[in-house]
C-alpha cells in the first residue's frame, strides 16, 4: 500500500472512530469559518527572520544585542515588539544584516552557545547524575571554572566548556575564564549514551583530576537536555521561534491543529530534476495525493540537480529548464497547485550556497515562473523554520551524518550502533544544528542564532543522503526522509494532528 493510500485510509478510519471526540473537544473554540483556515496558519520563517536573542547571564534573561538597531528589529518576540504591525520584508533584502559581521561577533557566537547551554544546566535536576568522585552536592555535579583550578593539583573537578584544538593534535576544554589541556588516556568510554558524538567546538561536561597543567579526564558527558515546555516556562512571553503572530489564542490553535481531518506535510529531499526517472516519480506522487487527500504542504529540499552547481558554468540554464519542468508537473494538478503550500529549501550544492550556513534561497531568476504559477510557494533559506498552529518545525538539509562521523574527537565503544540516534541526541543536547568546527562547516557569524534549536522544537527534519530514519528524543521527533533520487523515491509524511509520520 502506498503512503498516500495509507494516509487516506487512516483518515477515513479516524473520521468514523474518533471524529466525535475531537469535535466535542474543539466545539467551544471552533466555528465553521475557522475550520477552513488551517492553511492560513502555516507560516515559513527564513533564517534571516529568526529572532536574534542573546542570553545575558548577569540578568538571567534573553534580550536583543545592542548592535542591532531597533528599526531593523522586525522579528521581535511577543511582549517586546509586535512584528505583525511591520511590513514583511523580502528574504533577500534582509540577509546582509548578518553576512557582514565584526570579529567580535565570532567571539560572541561561542559565548552565546556556551551561555545558552550553561543556563540550561543550572536549571537541571534529574539529569546531572551522581559521580563517584565525591565532587557533588545533593547528588548534583558541581561545575568548576577553569580559572578556579589553579593551585589545586591532585583534586577532582567537573568542568563545563567547549572542546578546542589549540595545538595540533592536542585538545583543550575552554570556558569563559580560560582553557586547560585535556588528557584522554584514562577516559572511560563505556557510557556511549552520555558521551554521544564529541566534536571539536562542541560543549561537554568533563570530570577528572588536575595534574600540573593538564586535566586528566576520567569521564565526560553531553550537557543534559531540557524539554520545550520547561524552557518556555523559564522564559515566559519570549517568542524564540519567530514569525508573524497568529490570529487565534493557543487553545483555539491547539484545537485546529488536532482536528483529525487536518492536512499533512510531505517532506522530500535530493530531488534531481535533471533525471527523467525522478520527474516521472514526482508526477506519480502528485497524482497519488491529488486523487486521495490533499496535504497541507510539500517541503521540497535540494539538491535539485545531480550535478553540483559551479559558478561560471552553463549549469544555471539547466537549472532554469529543470525548474520549469517541475512547475509543469505540479500545474497538471489544479487542486494541488491552488491549495497546497510549496516550501523550497536549497541543498548544499545548489546556487548560490556561498559555502556557509545559512544558505540563501534559490536566486530570483530561477523562481519567478514558479511563484507566478503556484501561488502558495515559498523559496526560503537552509535551514528554515515552519510554524503550524502551535507546532514548531525546523528544516535542515545537510549531509550531517558523514560530517559528524569524520570529525568525532573520541570514538566510544558502540558508537557505530545507531549512529543517527546519537547524532540527533547530540544536536538536541548542544541546542544547535551544526556542532562542528567552523572550518569544517562554515557559519555566517551574524546568523549563528538561526541554527540554534532552543527551545527544542516539536519536529526537526534533518534531510541527509544517509538512509531514512526517525528518532524521538526529549519530546522532539527528528526525521530524515533520505534521498528521494537515490533511495527508492522515498519520502516522509508528517501528520500534525497526531505528531506522527509515515514513510
Amino acid at each position: 500500500m502506498s503512503t498516500q493510500e495509507e494516509w487516506s485510509q487512516n483518515t477515513n478510519t479516524q473520521k468514523n472512530g474518533n471524529r466525535k471526540n475531537n469535535t466535542d473537544t474543539s466545539s467551544s473554540f471552533m466555528t465553521d469559518s475557522i475550520r477552513t483556515d488551517e492553511r492560513k496558519l502555516f507560516k515559513v520563517i527564513s533564517a534571516y527572520d529568526s529572532p536574534q536573542l542573546w542570553y545575558d547571564p548577569k540578568n538571567g534573561a534573553f534580550s536583543y544585542p545592542d548592535s542591532i538597531p531597533k528599526s531593523m528589529d522586525y522579528s521581535a518576540p511577543l511582549g517586546v515588539q509586535d512584528s505583525s504591525e511591520k511590513p514583511q520584508k523580502d528574504v533577500l533584502e534582509t540577509k546582509n544584516l548578518g553576512l557582514v559581521a565584526s570579529p567580535q561577533t565570532k567571539i560572541e557566537l561561542f559565548r552565546q552557545r556556551y551561555d545558552v547551554i550553561r543556563q540550561r544546566i543550572q536549571r537541571n535536576d534529574a539529569h546531572l547524575r551522581e559521580t563517584p568522585m565525591g565532587n557533588t552536592w545533593n547528588g548534583k555535579i558541581l561545575i568548576d571554572s577553569v580559572s578556579s583550578l589553579k593551585g589545586r593539583e591532585g583534586q577532582e573537578f567537573a568542568i563545563f566548556g567547549m572542546i578546542s584544538q589549540l595545538e595540533e593534535g592536542v585538545y583543550y576544554v575552554e570556558d569563559k575564564d580560560g582553557s586547560i589541556k585535556l588528557n584522554f588516556s584514562n577516559t572511560n568510554l563505556e557510557n556511549e549514551e552520555d558521551i554521544g558524538i564529541i566534536t571539536e567546538n562542541s560543549f561537554v561536561i568533563v570530570e577528572g583530576i588536575l595534574n600540573d597543567d593538564t586535566f586528566i579526564v576520567q569521564s565526560l558527558m553531553q550537557p543534559p537536555p531540557e524539554t520545550q515546555a520547561k524552557s518556555k516556562y523559564a522564559f515566559q512571553g519570549i517568542d524564540f521561534f519567530g514569525g508573524p503572530k497568529l490570529p487565534y489564542d493557543q487553545a483555539t490553535l491547539k484545537a485546529i491543529e488536532g482536528l483529525d481531518d487536518n492536512g499533512a506535510i510531505v517532506f522530500l529531499s535530493d530531488i534531481w530534476l535533471d533525471r527523467q526517472q525522478v520527474l516521472d516519480s514526482l508526477k506519480k506522487l502528485f497524482s497519488g495525493f491529488s486523487s486521495s487527500r490533499l496535504p497541507l504542504a510539500f517541503v521540497l529540499m535540494g539538491d535539485f540537480s545531480s550535478i553540483p552547481y559551479l559558478p561560471g558554468s552553463n549549469s544555471i540554464s539547466k537549472y532554469q529548464e529543470n525548474m520549469s519542468k517541475l512547475v509543469s508537473i505540479i500545474t497538471e494538478f489544479p487542486d494541488i497547485t491552488k491549495q497546497c503550500h510549496f516550501v523550497i529549501v536549497p541543498g548544499p550544492n545548489d546556487p548560490w550556497g556561498m559555502g556557509a550556513l545559512p544558505y540563501p534561497p534559490l536566486p530570483k531568476f530561477l523562481t519567478d515562473r514558479f511563484k507566478s504559477r503556484i501561488p502558495r510557494s515559498n523559496f526560503t533559506t537552509n535551514p528554515c523554520r515552519i510554524r503550524f498552529c502551535t507546532q514548531e518545525i525546523v528544516v535542515f538539509r545537510d549531509d550531517l551524518i558523514k560530517k559528524m562521523r569524520r570529525n568525532s574527537v573520541l570514538w566510544p565503544k558502540g558508537v557505530d550502533n545507531l549512529f543517527e540516534t546519537k547524532v540527533v541526541k547530540t544536536l538536541i543536547n548542544q541546542s544547535h544544528l551544526s556542532p562542528l568546527p567552523i572550518r569544517v562547516r562554515p557559519v555566517f557569524w551574524g546568523y549563528d542564532h538561526a541554527l540554534r534549536i532552543y527551545p527544542s522544537p516539536d519536529l526537526i527534519v534533518l534531510a541527509d543522503k544517509f538512509e531514512s530514519y526517525n528518532v524521538f528524543y526529549n519530546e522532539t521527533l527528528a526525521i530524515n526522509p533520505g534521498s528521494f533520487s537515490t533511495n527508492g523515491f522515498k519520502f516522509h509524511v508528517y501528520l500534525p494532528a497526531t505528531k506522527t509520520f509515515q514513510i
